[in-house]
């Protein structure tokens, strides 16, 4: 998305009140692909909010998650008329360092599930996990005492969880 932003905010600074047709149309086709990026980037966040909390409290949680998706989004879109009006193409150079900023802040804060079923995503942030539905390997690690019991029975008698660091 930073990509985009950048290359629109080029495209606009060599074109924009030009009558450059190829210009203005890689702008266009830039605004487009821009779109496409962001719904391939945005719409798996819903779907993430959705899974990341525990179930006792996930309906206040996607609510809490749809109010500050749209309190940014107003944030942005409400003084950007008038900052396109008056800043013109850097507005997209801004976005694009928003964009940038709010990417490092993802990828050092916000925990990968990948291939993590809903149920174990909690031991992600140190809850303890009743069902565990994946094998070791995902950073799950499962301890179990076994007790035998006469006529060679065995019986589990406590499951420690841990994870990998």
């Amino acid at each position: 998305m930073a990509v985009c932003l950048l290359l629109e905010g080029v495209l606009q600074s060599q074109y924009l009140g030009t009558d450059h047709k190829a210009g203005l149309a890689g702008c266009v086709a830039v605004i487009y692909v821009y779109i496409v990026v962001f719904q391939c980037v945005d719409g798996p966040a819903f779907i993430w909010m959705s899974e990341i909390f525990p179930t006792n409290i996930r309906g206040r949680g996607i609510g809490l998650g749809f109010f500050s998706y749209f309190v940014g989004a107003i944030t942005y879109t409400t003084p950007s008329a008038l900052a396109f009006k008056n800043i013109k193409y850097n507005m997209y150079f801004l976005y694009m360092g928003l964009c940038v900023i709010s990417t490092v802040i993802v990828y050092f804060y916000i925990p990968e599930t990948k291939r993590i079923p809903v149920e174990e995503i909690g031991a992600l942030f140190g809850d303890e996990v009743v069902v565990h539905l994946t094998e070791d390997g995902h950073g799950i690690i499962e301890e179990q005492i076994e007790i035998k019991l006469a006529g060679g029975d065995v019986h589990v008698a406590e499951v420690h969880h841990a994870e990998k660091a």
